[in-house]
């Protein structure tokens, strides 16, 4: 009802463990209007992309994150991306250890996203991955996604894993 015009994900969207056999039913059943190209039983999806994921522990199992980029169509294993709506940009990572790139500071994924902050002309920034840099739930904090994002020129960092809001 209320109608947004895209979504954006922190992360587990295919519990219990990433399999191809279970994706259509826990996304393209409720999300099949926002995703393009859609290929799943739930209905015609999206004329243009409006679900932008990134990637959790959960996407990870099975066997790896084949069905999550088979899925969501997304070419050359890509499991960090941008994409940018109205004045917002927005920089999708994998937090998750299994990134071939890295996750820490001085990773490949790193210095991807600290020259794509500097390229942007946006007047926001938000930067969203899985595992939250700080957090005082069940998981904790993940030390090695303590990156320097407001220093890289990101406005919002927006993470998941816990499941609880906390700022």
């Amino acid at each position: 009802s209320w109608n947004p015009d895209f979504i954006v994900t922190t992360g587990d969207n295919n519990y219990p463990n990433g399999t191809a056999e279970t994706i259509d039913q826990n996304i393209g059943q409720y999300y099949q209007e926002f995703i393009y190209p859609y290929k799943g039983k739930y209905g015609n999806g999206a004329t243009t992309q409006r679900f932008f994921p990134s990637l959790g522990n959960h996407d990870w199992g099975g066997n790896g994150v084949k069905p999550y980029l088979e899925y969501f169509g997304f070419r050359k294993n890509q499991t960090y991306y941008e994409f940018v709506q109205g004045p917002v940009h927005f920089f999708i990572l994998d937090s998750d250890r299994n990134e071939p790139d890295g996750v820490d500071i001085k990773s490949q994924q790193a210095i991807w996203l600290r020259k794509a902050l500097a390229a942007s002309t946006s007047s926001f920034n938000i930067v969203v991955f899985h595992h939250a840099p700080y957090s005082s739930s069940r998981h904790g904090s993940t030390p090695y996604m303590r990156w320097t994002f407001k220093e890289w020129g990101a406005d919002a960092v927006l993470t998941g894993h816990d499941h609880v809001y906390e700022r």
